[in-house]
């Protein structure tokens, strides 16, 4: 389910399959975008929604700072027996640190962290921590937090071994 995978609140899903268009969150009475009718995400399975290689869906979080990831299904792999899902094959560069004003201001903050006469360098290095590295992606740390996530009804998320 897509709030299992801390999809939750105000976050918009949209689906471009290639047989429909659809729109999915939270139903959420609190939420000011409860009024656009989204198919609830609570009920919604990702493996339904997204199963045709070639589909996309837009995953969108944080509305006031307009982080958008447009995500593509490349390809269907069978599982493997005894494996943990959901998993990280590859990727690049640190996550972004939160409230870092959007793609803007991440491109802004990097800007300053590359430059040590920068007037807000030490300010910025003290907020984000000593240790972030924007170009370092380390696959096993991604692994170790999906691994906290349950995606199943029963929590576990292993596959049933043949």
């Amino acid at each position: 389910m897509f709030s299992k995978t801390s999809w939750a609140g105000a976050t918009i899903i949209s689906t471009d399959s290639k047989s429909e268009r659809k729109e999915y969150g939270e139903p959420n009475p609190d939420n000011e975008f409860y009024e656009l009718h989204f198919v609830n995400s609570k009920r919604a399975k990702l493996g339904r929604t997204i199963a045709v290689e070639g589909d996309t869906f837009v995953y969108e979080y944080d509305f006031g700072d307009g982080w958008s990831h447009r995500l593509l299904l490349e390809d269907i792999l069978k599982p493997e027996a005894g494996a943990r899902y959901p998993i990280c094959l590859e990727g690049g560069r640190a996550c972004p640190p939160e409230d870092c004003g959007g793609p803007q201001g991440y491109l802004r903050f990097l800007a300053i962290l590359a430059n040590r006469d920068h007037e807000e360098y030490e300010q910025m290095r003290t907020w984000v921590g000593r240790s972030f590295r924007p170009t370092e992606f380390r696959v096993e740390k991604v692994n170790q937090r999906l691994r906290q996530v349950p995606t199943n009804v029963g929590g576990d998320n292993t596959q049933p071994k043949p």
